[in-house]
């Protein structure tokens, strides 16, 4: 099996996590598709341009191919594009940022065997070493933010970005003009029903979860 970590990365964060890389090896980052084969080789990936890219301990041996995307791609726009397809076997680590606002967490992965049916051809308890040298950094940097249920490591922008997205719940109640409050007398049932920015259970949902702040806070 492979092995993983959920976590959250802003732009700041992957320079960081770079420069730690190239600290302790040599390193070549590649992202998924490119329109040229050269294309696909970068210096520092742009978390706002696309959240995955792959990371190669160049001292492991490997020689990538290249194969071009066809008719039936899942996104149009890449057909005819380059790709790297010989990822399965690679001393490679793939990286995915995540997406704060949408809450989608990514994750550090790597496939070890699962990808690798006839087996790895590059030392495997080095590599792993390595690997355990990176979650070591990242459970260093990051924090598990709480109500989070996916276990995810915000490293330190990431968290900052996570923490500016919460809502008020002050303004979802309609405390501080973000609609008509609770109590409002004035409206018919059915208007006070449309105004309502959540049902009860929701708001208790999220505010258990982390994603609306204390109106005490607030009110203060």
């Amino acid at each position: 099996m492979g092995r993983q970590i959920p976590l959250f990365a802003a732009q700041a964060d992957v320079d960081a996590l770079i420069d730690f890389l190239r600290d302790t090896t040599e390193v070549a980052i590649f992202v998924g598709f490119a329109e040229t084969a050269a294309g696909l080789w970068i210096e520092t990936p742009r978390v706002d341009e696309d959240p995955f890219f792959y990371v190669w301990n160049k001292r492991f041996p490997w020689t990538p191919n290249y194969g071009r995307v066809g008719e039936n791609a899942q996104n149009p726009a890449h057909k005819g594009w380059h790709y790297v397809a010989n990822t399965g076997a690679a001393p490679v680590i793939e990286f995915d940022c995540g997406t704060v606002a949408k809450r989608r967490y990514g994750r550090m992965y790597w496939s070890k065997y699962f990808t690798a049916p006839d087996g790895l051809q590059y030392d495997v308890d080095a590599f792993s070493h390595w690997y355990d040298k990176i979650l070591g950094w990242i459970r260093k940097q990051g924090k598990k933010r709480p109500g989070d249920n996916s276990g995810a490591y915000y490293l330190p922008k990431a968290l900052g970005a996570s923490a500016d997205a919460r809502v008020p719940m002050t303004r979802l109640l309609g405390i501080h003009g973000g609609g008509p409050p609770l109590h409002a007398p004035h409206l018919a049932p059915s208007a006070r029903a449309k105004h309502l920015p959540l049902s009860w259970r929701r708001l208790r949902r999220e505010l258990r979860e982390g994603h609306v702040t204390n109106p005490l806070n607030e009110l203060a």
